[in-house]
């Protein structure tokens, strides 16, 4: 009786280490897939990268603008599904008070290639806490001089965290998410060619020609920018759902290269 108790001991116990193995190695997979996609958020204060993660997490959707008055103070994580694929994003703060919290985040994430980057930009549409008469002039249009002044400030971020990225291996792929499209689609044609092969792109092309970026529109919100500029009537529901089922469909395929 002993033999048979000491028997189905053992039993048990090559059972127990069996399962606990497996959900070992099921966690280890798990996190491997997670990290096989694990993506950092970059982008300048004001341009939205909180508005398109919220975005993102509610499958595409559109979502109610956050406060001007709310900026993301630390890195913040999230996990999501994108086509029932796991994504893990980190969001990083724009702010430049907290840039050297940024760069750290950034250079703590080179260390763990390979490197995924979504870049937020806003062809200068950076909405913040400043008196909007900066940005808006007296027949509510936008000073074209404010635009130029953060495009320049999209392209500084550039310049400072791109050689932060490591060597040309460890750099998978960058995605430029050109947000705001309801303030400037009329402009499409210049602003995607701006991203896509003008100076922008040139900056990004002087860390490795042969490194994969992708530049797409995506709309998180509509809203008028600070809450005085019209919106562009040209950019209807339609085109939305097409940009953003489009970006989407562009994340799983990047995330899925090896």
């Amino acid at each position: 009786m002993a033999e048979l108790a000491a028997a189905a001991g053992l039993e048990l116990s090559a059972a127990v280490y069996e399962t606990s193995n497996k959900l070992r190695l099921a966690e280890v997979f798990r996190n491997w897939r997670l990290r096989k996609r694990a993506v950092v958020m970059m982008g300048h204060t004001g341009t939205g990268k909180t508005n398109l993660l919220r975005s993102l997490i509610a499958k595409a959707d559109l979502i109610e603008s956050i406060s001007r008055y709310c900026r993301t103070q630390t890195a913040e994580t999230c996990k999501l599904r994108i086509d029932r694929h796991p994504y893990r994003i980190l969001d990083t703060p724009g702010q430049f008070l907290h840039e050297s919290e940024r760069y750290k985040i950034l250079r703590e994430v080179r260390a763990r290639p390979p490197i995924r980057v979504i870049n937020v930009v806003a062809w200068g549409y950076h909405e913040y806490d400043i008196n909007p008469i900066k940005a808006i002039d007296s027949d509510n249009a936008v000073r074209a001089e404010f635009l130029e002044e953060h495009r320049h400030k999209e392209l500084g971020d550039l310049r400072k965290w791109v050689p932060l990225l490591g060597d040309r291996e460890s750099t998978k792929w960058i995605l430029t998410a050109v947000v705001k499209p309801d303030l400037w689609w009329g402009a499409a044609t210049q602003v995607m060619e701006y991203y896509r092969s003008g100076e922008y792109a040139r900056e990004i092309k002087s860390f490795d020609p042969n490194l994969v970026h992708v530049v797409l529109p995506y709309c998180s919100v509509t809203h008028r920018f600070y809450d005085q500029v019209l919106l562009d009537g040209s950019f209807d529901d339609a085109v939305r759902r097409e940009t953003s089922s489009n970006f989407l469909r562009t994340i799983v395929k990047l995330g899925l290269r090896v």
